[in-house]
């Protein structure tokens, strides 16, 4: 499935959430509504802004040019 980061590129989901820090994910999941309509760009978005507190950067698929 193809969503869209913070700078508007479509990114596949399946292979940004294969990056993602396992620790943050399982807490996102465990908030976000998993039912919802848009679940997977609310599962993105809220892992990016986690993952710029935790770790002082962005994360790499969130990036104007991703890669994936």
């Amino acid at each position: 499935m193809l969503i869209r980061n913070e700078h508007g590129v479509a990114i596949h989901y399946e292979k940004a959430f294969a990056l993602m820090d396992h620790d943050i994910r399982e807490s996102v999941l465990e908030e976000v509504d998993p039912c919802s309509e848009c679940s997977e760009a609310s599962i993105f978005c809220e892992y990016c802004k986690r993952h710029r507190r935790r770790f002082h950067r962005e994360f790499g698929p969130n990036m104007p040019d991703p890669g994936c």
